[in-house]
């Protein structure tokens, strides 16, 4: 919280120095300002999580459940890799999107809980589409960290988008669409995302 008040001082001090033309103390309030700002908002994703968090129910071990929630974006097809030869273990494509949580139901128990969840189906989920309530049966579960020293560390990687559980679904089938979110609002969405990605390409290329 004090992050966020210094944030918030700073940004004061810097319009007070702008108005009187300091341009060196305008830039130095204004840089720790930013960076105070930005630390309370590492804050509230890295650490801060709401007593009722879906996190508190999750073990590293998967677990069944079925979890009603919201999909907080569009469902994303990511395909199989591409291996030459035999296979172990088959491979498929997946669905990725990420879940906000709102019930967790186990047997006739039913828990109000908050929080972001990963939402990953085997398959192609696309019957489903961001801002439709939905229910799933998945296996449930806390990401694990590195596995070597100095390797790729999944759980970070998902916290730094405050998602601190994993929801695995065997099949497309397995996502069921409780509410349809309104479509009009959706189509003029991606409508501007479409027409602003060629865009963003150009400029930022």
């Amino acid at each position: 919280l004090w992050s966020l008040w210094l944030g918030a001082g700073c940004l004061i001090v810097w319009y007070g120095c702008e108005c009187r033309h300091w341009r060196q103390g305008a830039t130095v309030a204004l840089l720790v300002g930013c960076a105070a700002l930005g630390a309370g908002w590492h804050h509230r994703w890295w650490w801060n999580v709401a007593a009722d968090h879906v996190a508190s129910y999750a073990r590293f071990e998967p677990q069944l459940v079925r979890l009603r929630g919201t999909l907080a974006d569009e469902p994303t097809i990511i395909p199989k890799p591409e291996r030459r030869g035999v296979q172990a273990i088959p491979q498929y494509d997946r669905t990725l999107c990420t879940l906000r949580c709102q019930e967790l139901l186990e047997g006739e128990h039913a828990h109000h809980v908050s929080g972001l969840a990963r939402l990953e189906v085997t398959g192609h989920a696309l019957h489903a589409r961001s801002g439709d309530e939905v229910l799933i049966v998945g296996h449930f579960s806390r990401p694990q960290g590195a596995r070597n020293p100095g390797g790729f560390d999944f759980a970070n990687y998902l916290r730094t988008s405050g998602q601190h559980v994993v929801v695995r679904c065997a099949e497309p089938d397995a996502v069921a669409v409780v509410q349809r979110h309104s479509r009009w609002l959706q189509t003029t969405q991606r409508q501007l995302r479409l027409a602003c990605e060629p865009v963003s390409y150009t400029h930022l290329r």
